[in-house]
């Protein structure tokens, strides 16, 4: 029993929190369906615009096309161009915290969830108040099965440090 105790308070933060973020942003969730890593990134980012071959080396020099060219091959699992995009914009702008967020996320889609942990920390020393990175981060920990973790960052994001 105590080794499911930490799953089920975990379950149950992040229903709440899921709950809660979905009623702040008036849309309706599916709480009780589990998304897998690749669904999350396919909801989060439906912004996917083509880019021709001719175009490739042309977006690679602006950092939102690269950005977006980065979101296509992601979701066309290409995932390791994809962060080798990711990571240029991360060298060309390093205080953007988008572009920090965008290379965490592309991690937890590859299943590189240690470092998608670590770059969603270096995000929240960038914007410690925000709670959308700490929820981002503590599901990526919860898939890592980083369940204490997971719970830990859940109760920063909803205030309760107890």
């Amino acid at each position: 029993m105590k080794k499911i105790a930490p799953a089920l308070i975990l379950i149950a933060i992040v229903i709440a929190t899921t709950a809660i973020y979905h009623g702040l942003r008036g849309s309706r969730p599916q709480i009780l369906r589990v998304e897998t890593p690749s669904e999350r990134m396919e909801k989060e980012d439906a912004r996917i615009v083509p880019c021709p071959r001719e175009d490739y080396d042309t977006a690679r020099s602006d950092v939102e096309t690269r950005a977006r060219l980065a979101d296509s091959l992601l979701r066309s699992g290409r995932a390791q161009e994809a962060i080798s995009l990711y990571e240029q914009n991360l060298r060309e702008q390093p205080a953007r915290l988008s572009a920090v967020t965008d290379l965490a996320g592309a991690c937890a889609g590859a299943g590189r969830f240690d470092q998608a942990i670590e770059w969603y920390r270096v995000a929240l020393r960038m914007a410690p108040e925000s709670h959308s990175i700490r929820i981002r981060m503590a599901r990526v920990q919860a898939w890592a099965g980083r369940f204490d973790e997971a719970i830990a960052a859940y109760r920063q994001a909803l205030g309760d440090e107890s």
